[in-house]
């Protein structure tokens, strides 16, 4: 198991960073800081010299915001150690995943899907076809476990949030929660560019419940202590 930085110091404190081997879920109502997070984690995989797959499933991924985010790095530099693929539906990202795993290892270590519930949501209809759209997803996530077991690689996954009976929760949480070993929540807080961060789940129990006020800058998401 190898140790990944989420891009901030203080929010790998508290959260434990990302693993190699597991599956993370962050979630979150929109702009919360998701992709931002995810974009960072990507930034700081390439400067500890380790290769990402971004898979965007967002529909947009805006180039401004990704530039910000890795200028320290060199075009070159960028384009050698990721891969962005954009996939719109759960087939084509199952699909992607088979593909991808007879190339995974070296020195790639972390795969990110963002947004994957937009793969899912933007499909719902009848009551049957929506059943055999969560059989998918299952099946989906229960590769990206064995994935990131066998070849040693972190999944980083981003999820919108929806509001039932009061609470908030990931889109389609029973199977998210299920196979997740991490699941890190995103709400807006106080006033605008603040977040809370909150640890939901983690296989290190002392971490469950932790909390943390984040800043939104214009480079990246960053804890305050």
């Amino acid at each position: 198991m190898m140790k990944l930085s989420l891009g901030c110091e203080v929010i790998d404190k508290i959260t434990g960073g990302l693993s190699t081997g597991l599956v993370t879920l962050v979630y979150g109502p929109p702009s919360s800081g998701k992709t931002t997070l995810a974009l960072q984690s990507c930034a700081s995989a390439m400067r500890g010299g380790l290769r990402f797959l971004y898979i965007n499933c967002y529909g947009k991924l805006h180039p401004q915001r990704v530039a910000e985010l890795l200028r320290p790095y060199p075009k070159d530099e960028i384009k050698e150690c990721s891969l962005v693929l954009d996939v719109h539906d759960l087939p084509s990202l199952q699909r992607t995943l088979l593909i991808l795993e007879d190339s995974l290892g070296g020195d790639l270590r972390l795969i990110v899907v963002d947004t994957i519930t937009r793969a899912y949501r933007g499909f719902l209809g009848d009551r049957r076809y929506n059943v055999k759209l969560n059989k998918l997803l299952n099946r989906i996530m229960a590769l990206m476990s064995s994935m990131a077991e066998r070849y040693d690689v972190a999944f980083l996954l981003t999820s919108d949030s929806r509001i039932v009976q009061e609470t908030e929760e990931p889109v389609s949480a029973k199977v998210l929660y299920f196979w997740s070993d991490v699941v890190l929540k995103l709400e807006h807080y106080g006033v605008p560019g603040r977040r809370l961060l909150i640890v939901e789940k983690h296989y290190k129990e002392e971490l469950v419940g932790g909390s943390l006020e984040c800043i939104i800058t214009k480079y990246g998401m960053r804890g305050v202590l």
